[in-house]
């Protein structure tokens, strides 16, 4: 059983025509071996189509095989060009690795399990053109819709990184998210092959205007500027607690790791249930996020000193009545 994402984001087609196609699409189903997604709204879909090798963005209304956007399935013929595959069967074939007439054509011609790739790309149907044109603004990609900011200390400088920012579209090929309310951008640079936190980041009109200008224009700040970074570490979005944060301090005049710092996907709140009329039954209950620790998250639940904790040397989740612990030592609740 092959597995696809439940979920994806479908971004970035600012100032033309079917801009509606942005936004959230969730798993409906699955047709001819690949997944159907249906987007928030309800009436539009994005569906593989076999005999032309690519996927589409169609109104599920019409089962006429029209449609908005597609985009080639990179692993076909038509996607990677006579020149790219000619170039690939010569390099096969210095290796000696081709035999009975099977070239490297033949394994091109596997598919994507979904279209939540960043790197395709999409042609849309443009009205006065009447064709199908590219739109290197549009891109599909799997990312969360919300990542959070933990753990700089509120009386340190630059604490202001902390907080949750939202998907708002694609930078350098990578998801990008903004504060609610503020200036503070995450975004990806290849030329660091960083992640960055800038907290003046959105300084034009709009975000949309800077988005698009920056997709259309290139470079926006003319550097990588920012009040805080970790290195990419080939990770596809922000949210991996993995990443080690360096955060600017005008004191030292230098970027200075902090270990507390950690952006993650993690929920703002947990709950325990099923732990009723036993023995340690004070685990139920409702748990909020509360920072991070031992380079994970926690949770506290309020009114208490219960937490919900990783411990790296045992590689397991505890549920701990005591607080945070240098230790699994997991303590019962005090008892008032």
């Amino acid at each position: 059983m092959s597995s696809v994402e439940s979920s994806y984001r479908h971004c970035a087609k600012v100032c033309r025509d079917a801009d509606f196609v942005n936004g959230p699409y969730e798993l409906a189903r699955v047709a001819h071996g690949r997944p159907v997604y249906v987007h928030s709204k309800g009436e539009l879909g994005i569906r593989y189509f076999h005999e032309e090798k690519r996927w589409a963005i169609v109104w599920l209304a019409q089962d006429n095989g029209t449609c908005l956007a597609y985009s080639e399935d990179p692993g076909t013929h038509g996607a990677l060009g006579e020149e790219a595959l000619n170039q690939i069967d010569a390099l096969v074939e210095a290796v000696d690795t081709k035999a009975d007439g099977i070239t490297f054509k033949t394994f091109c011609a596997s598919t994507l399990e979904h279209p939540g790739h960043i790197d395709l790309e999409w042609m849309f149907w443009e009205t006065q053109l009447q064709s199908f044109c590219a739109d290197p603004a549009t891109r599909t990609l799997v990312a969360p819709s919300v990542v959070r900011i933990l753990g700089r200390r509120q009386e340190a400088e630059n604490a202001r990184i902390n907080g949750s920012y939202a998907l708002a579209g694609v930078i350098e090929g990578r998801p990008a998210y903004v504060q609610p309310g503020t200036r503070h951008l995450i975004r990806y640079s290849s030329r660091s092959d960083r992640w960055l936190v800038e907290t003046d980041g959105l300084v034009e009109p709009s975000l949309a205007t800077r988005l698009y200008h920056w997709v259309f224009g290139g470079d926006l700040n003319g550097g990588d500027r920012c009040a805080a970074y970790a290195n990419a570490s080939a990770s596809e979005q922000p949210g991996t607690t993995h990443l080690e944060w360096s955060v600017w301090e005008s004191k030292r005049g230098c970027f200075i790791a902090d270990p507390e710092v950690r952006c993650t996907t993690a929920p703002v709140a947990l709950q325990v249930c099923g732990r009723a009329r036993r023995e340690n039954e004070f685990i139920n209950g409702d748990y909020q996020l509360a920072g991070i620790h031992l380079g994970r998250v926690f949770y506290q639940k309020p009114g208490s000193q219960t937490v919900i904790r990783f411990w790296p040397l045992r590689n397991r989740w505890l549920i701990d009545g005591n607080g945070l612990q240098p230790s699994d030592a997991v303590l019962p609740a005090a008892v008032e």
